[in-house]
């Protein structure tokens, strides 16, 4: 493979790559606000996929899952905890997923709880979020047992409320009913009731 600089590059310069720290970005990203009421997430000429952690948070052998509010995709909706890692803050998988759960429950975990040994599955898709309809998506999930103390911080927030702790009768009439917000965090879900990862 040929290390030569293309056309392109010559023409361009440093000019054809577009940094976070660059006007251009500055406006594309003001753009974004103004269209959508946020920042746009990948801002690049090369593929990307959407970064997601989420967390099936266990206590006494029941699952907290929360009504989603204020959401693009599925509001109103049962689901789990979790959501898209800020690449821009150089989050981690489990960075980004304990400021996920302080968002939207009001706990406070600490990242270093977050390891393989309680890591639920990694996967790759495609198209079940709005914004990502044709971007591939990575996210890891993994189980917590949450404390007496830590079920005591649960608070509703902007991102959900209405909390439940469901059993897994529970957690399939609510899927039988419609009221989950996304299929493969159902799946995860029952998998990890049938694992037995609901209880420590």
């Amino acid at each position: 493979m040929s290390n030569k600089r293309t056309w392109v590059n010559r023409l361009l310069g440093r000019f054809g790559a577009l940094k976070r720290t660059d006007l251009r970005y500055k406006i594309i990203q003001s753009i974004g606000y103004l269209l959508y009421g946020r920042k746009i997430g990948y801002l690049s000429w090369w593929q990307h996929a959407g970064l997601s952690a989420s967390v099936l948070l266990f206590h006494k052998g029941k699952l907290l899952i929360g009504q989603r509010r204020n959401m693009l995709d599925a509001n109103g909706k049962y689901s789990g905890i979790g959501g898209f890692i800020e690449m821009e803050r150089r989050e981690t998988f489990e960075t980004g997923l304990v400021r996920e759960v302080w968002e939207e429950t009001g706990i406070r975990l600490d990242p270093a709880k977050f390891t393989a040994a309680n890591l639920l599955n990694m996967n790759m898709w495609y198209g079940d979020i709005y914004e990502l309809r044709d971007m591939a998506q990575v996210g890891v999930t993994y189980v917590y047992h949450l404390t007496d103390d830590e079920v005591d911080q649960l608070v509703e927030t902007d991102e959900m409320h209405n909390f439940v702790f469901a059993d897994v009768a529970t957690l399939d009439a609510m899927y039988a009913k419609g009221e989950m917000a996304f299929d493969g965090e159902y799946r995860k879900m029952r998998r990890a009731f049938d694992e037995g990862r609901n209880t420590p």
